[in-house]
């Protein structure tokens, strides 16, 4: 680390500030010979709009550069997990951010409203079925699982104050040799349940 670094890092904790987690990826969202960039806040798990834009800009790489294009734009997790299983955890991180927000309730009267007087945003039947579906099922975890997917949640929407992968490893798994890969694996396992479960 250089010593501007060094120093800077010090500043930061002094000021009792901590140096952001988050890594930048930038993508080529046009062709290789009139690039047009995009930045995006590296995920655990790419996002599915991201990995379809992926596999797109894959016919206008020759084909001995694609594997080396897609080893650079897919993350360690991306590279564990199936398709299926991609989709069952980001299904299950939107379920878990619709939660934490404010969807439809219930008035005085018990009757479900579809607007409400403290500007409760509505939410369609089927959404509302997706969502009880997903709180049985969270409950069925065990506690150490609901953690697991919890700091994934938390991860995919960019919070900064949640832990890395690897303090997510060590947090859960400080016996593993690989910490990080314990964690990723832990997922795995968990998306390879809510597949097997039809989530």
């Amino acid at each position: 680390m250089s010593q501007a670094k060094e120093r800077n890092r010090r500043r930061a904790k002094k000021r009792g500030q901590t140096q952001p987690r988050m890594h930048i990826i930038r993508d080529n969202i046009a062709t290789p010979m009139a690039p047009i960039w995009r930045a995006r806040i590296a995920t655990p798990l790419t996002p599915r709009a991201v990995r379809e834009q992926v596999l797109t800009s894959l016919g206008d790489i020759n084909g001995a550069d694609q594997q080396r294009f897609l080893a650079q734009r897919r993350s360690p997790l991306d590279k564990m997990l199936s398709e299926d299983e991609a989709e069952a955890l980001e299904r299950w991180a939107r379920n878990e951010e619709t939660m934490s927000g404010r969807a439809r309730t219930a008035d005085f009267c018990g009757d479900r409203v579809q607007t409400s007087r403290c500007n409760v945003a509505p939410l369609h039947d089927e959404a509302l079925v997706a969502l009880h579906r997903h709180m049985s099922i969270r409950k069925s975890l065990e506690p150490g699982s609901q953690e697991i997917l919890t700091v994934f949640t938390r991860q995919m929407a960019r919070d900064r104050e949640t832990m890395s992968p690897a303090e997510a490893g060590l947090h859960f798994f400080p016996t593993a040799k690989n910490k990080r890969l314990a964690y990723y694996q832990a997922l795995r396992d968990l998306a390879a349940w809510l597949v097997s479960i039809r989530y």
